[in-house]
């Protein structure tokens, strides 16, 4: 790597490592919208109980049959999507842990002294430095 590269690259790092930057990325983690859950389960349910219920008066079945199976699916459902979404938002999570944990390891690799060497200090960099030690001590 020549020095210009490196130069570049501890540019860069001081600017991910800004206040603003790190919030910005953990806040990016953080949006889940509800709405879409809502639109998917309802189509899926629509659909599905339909063809149930479709399956179940073209194979003959009385008509208590056919509203059992309906609800049957409809509950089904509910509880497929249910668990669907605690994974999602639980995988959510454990997605930011992991964005902090790498903040932690810049943070480690790149300390208020290790940047001063590497590039000029300037207060944009002592601010992140003392922003990021705050926020994961």
């Amino acid at each position: 790597m020549n020095p210009n590269e490196f130069g570049s690259r501890t540019r860069e790092l001081e600017t991910e490592h800004l206040p603003q930057a790190i919030a910005s990325r953990l806040a990016m983690h953080r949006r889940h919208g509800h709405l879409g859950d809502a639109v998917l389960g309802a189509v899926d349910g629509c659909v599905t109980t339909f063809a149930i219920v479709a399956a179940a008066v073209g194979g003959g079945f009385s008509e208590i049959v056919v509203i059992v199976l309906g609800f049957a699916n409809l509950l089904a459902d509910g509880f497929s999507m249910a668990v669907s979404n605690y994974l999602g938002t639980k995988s959510e999570r454990e997605e930011v842990e992991r964005a902090r944990q790498t903040e932690r390891k810049h943070i480690e690799t790149i300390p208020a002294g290790s940047a001063k060497r590497f590039a000029n200090s300037s207060p944009a960099t002592d601010s992140a430095v003392k922003f990021s030690s705050a926020l994961w001590t």
